[in-house]
């Protein structure tokens, strides 16, 4: 039974799709269910109509057919793919074919060599809902002539009504008012103007990504052209790179440009992109922060090769460490490699990735490196505690290393009423985000912990010695 303050989504109250197989519960809160129900700007004819959907519905046009599909799939939490599409001879469309975007199956990369390719994730997990649209040639309508409803080894969840690309469109009302704000108001910030609409437009939903990528198209409408410039170190940059990609094809390079200038680039060539793939299960990444004139984060996302040799996967420069950018890199590493996102992110306590990875890759187990951990704890408590800061760490690894989460619970409890003093910062940073570096909650991937946090050390000293 369901408690009052959570509710799964209800599949039989929507032709009794079939979820058997599901990996997970797709649990979404009763209040922002009924939130974004309201915000699905779906009118009520259409809702009506696609509850209606079965074999044997006519449509009136394809356009029709369109929009029926949408407010289905929008109001039931997934999205429809178009899987096909038949035409007659004289050009005009016949039958479609409409599938659930995780049909299908992932297409193994191993060859000859069985060996050589790690598993992947993937949105195909082989979903059976799909649906047929004929318009025969003496008929005056569109209709379904077969549609299959359920639904397999997925979560269906109305939060997608939000998050999915498909759905998040901003309509040309929104837009236009962006293009106001950015032409006569250069130096507002995209948290002002995303408060500004949320006002102008209560139904609306903003997420932070899509506001900001419109801003930032408005914005180069009238950049300068300060990356042509040959004298410019932004201009040789990125000519060595289109240098690069003209000996390497399949090299991959993506930049951001604001007001006339490179603010973000990221670039992977092939051999790097056929490494992640192989081993991208596990992954670092690490920013060195004003280590160059032009104060940009250098950003590297490196793994470990089945020869426990260190691989730098991809890397770039960003202007700034907010979850904007970090979101901005997260997708170019996604971009570059056809989807794949790794299972296991290690990094620093950087805040602006954490809030990135939440948002963009939520089912990505994000870990803290214990060597940054020990540098803060250094910084935030070593002064208060004095001469009894060794007994405090010698407790604080003693819980951080119990393998299990009672264990771990008892001794973290302990060392808060020990060390009072130290307490603050305990509980108010580090105890909300300990199932990113407690070895109980992260105990399966423990083993690699050591090597990555030893490159951290690393590329910290290289990048001090030779800057």
């Amino acid at each position: 039974m369901m408690d009052n303050h959570e509710l799964e989504y209800d599949q039989d109250d929507s032709n009794k799709e079939n979820t058997s197989g599901l990996t997970s519960k797709s649990v979404i809160s009763k209040r922002k269910r009924q939130k974004v129900f309201q915000e699905l700007q779906i009118s009520e004819r259409l809702r009506e109509q696609a509850d209606e959907l079965k074999v044997g519905y006519k449509f009136e046009n394809w356009e029709h057919v369109d929009q029926v599909l949408y407010a289905y799939a929008k109001t039931r939490g997934f999205v429809w793919r178009l899987q096909n599409t038949y035409k007659r001879v004289d050009g005009s469309i016949s039958k479609r074919v409409f599938e659930c975007r995780h049909a299908g199956k992932l297409k193994s990369q191993k060859g000859n060599n069985p060996g050589a390719a790690r598993n992947t994730t993937s949105i195909h997990v082989e979903c059976t809902c799909y649906i047929n649209i004929c318009w025969p040639k003496s008929g005056s309508n569109p209709r379904v002539t077969t549609f299959e409803s359920q639904h397999a080894n997925h979560n269906l969840n109305i939060a997608t009504a939000i998050f999915a690309p498909l759905y998040r469109s901003l309509p040309e009302s929104v837009t236009n008012r962006i293009k106001f704000y950015v032409e006569n108001s250069p130096g507002m910030g995209s948290f002002t103007i995303r408060s500004l609409l949320k006002a102008e437009f209560p139904q609306q939903t903003f997420l932070e990504k899509d506001v900001t990528n419109a801003i930032q198209h408005f914005k180069q409408e009238n950049f300068h052209d300060g990356v042509e410039d040959p004298d410019n170190d932004a201009f040789q940059l990125l000519e060595r790179l289109k240098n690069c990609q003209k000996e390497d094809p399949g090299m991959f390079i993506a930049k951001k440009l604001r007001q006339g200038r490179l603010f973000h680039i990221f670039w992977m060539d092939s051999n790097q992109q056929d490494l992640y793939q192989h081993y991208h299960d596990v992954i670092v990444t690490d920013n060195t922060s004003g280590t160059n004139k032009y104060r940009m984060a250098l950003c590297f996302f490196v793994g470990v090769d089945n020869r426990n040799h260190t691989q730098v996967f991809a890397q770039g420069l960003l202007s700034d460490e907010t979850s904007a950018s970090y979101m901005w890199v997260l997708e170019q590493l996604l971009e570059a490699n056809d989807g794949i996102s790794p299972s296991v992110i290690i990094s620093d306590a950087d805040t602006g990735l954490d809030a990135a990875l939440k948002t963009f890759l939520p089912f990505v187990k994000h870990i803290h490196c214990i060597f940054h951990i020990r540098q803060n704890l250094d910084r935030q408590i070593q002064r208060s505690l004095g001469e009894n800061y060794n007994a405090f760490l010698s407790q604080f690894y003693s819980a951080r290393n119990s393998l299990n989460e009672a264990a771990f619970d008892i001794k973290w409890e302990q060392l808060n009423e020990t060390f009072p003093c130290a307490k603050n910062y305990l509980m108010g940073t580090l105890d909300k985000i300990k199932e990113s570096w407690g070895r109980a909650f992260i105990c399966t991937v423990s083993k690699v912990l050591p090597l990555f946090c030893c490159f951290f050390f690393v590329l910290d000293n290289f990048v001090q010695n030779n800057s």
